[in-house]
């Protein structure tokens, strides 16, 4: 409801709790989500990574941090992230891999 100061406060809230994994991946990935709308990008990156370190074969953490690092203009930082997530989706959503393979190369010409 357009309230992400609030969000992110209840997101790091639950992330601090003794959770289950999977509850406490959930709130990594919405904390890393609020701060990336907040266009608080080095603390969505700190969220990510936190992703990335509890499950590193999902993708989302990877292709959302290509997508920062392009927004602030990292552009091999970005790509790295982004071929990344395809490699996993690969093995996942092999349709969903080759779009963002196909946009990536539009994106690169």
């Amino acid at each position: 409801s357009g309230q992400l100061s609030a969000a992110v406060h209840h997101y790091q809230a639950a992330a601090d709790q003794s959770l289950a994994p999977v509850s406490k991946l959930a709130a990594y990935i919405r904390l890393a989500q609020a701060h990336s709308q907040r266009k608080h990008y080095p603390l969505a990156i700190q969220a990510y990574e936190t992703v990335i370190n509890m499950a590193p074969e999902l993708p989302l953490a990877w292709q959302n941090l290509g997508v920062i690092y392009l927004k602030l203009g990292q552009l091999q930082t970005s790509l790295d992230y982004f071929q990344a997530a395809i490699h996993r989706l690969q093995i996942t959503d092999p349709a969903e891999a080759q779009r963002l393979q196909t946009e990536l190369a539009a994106l690169i010409l």
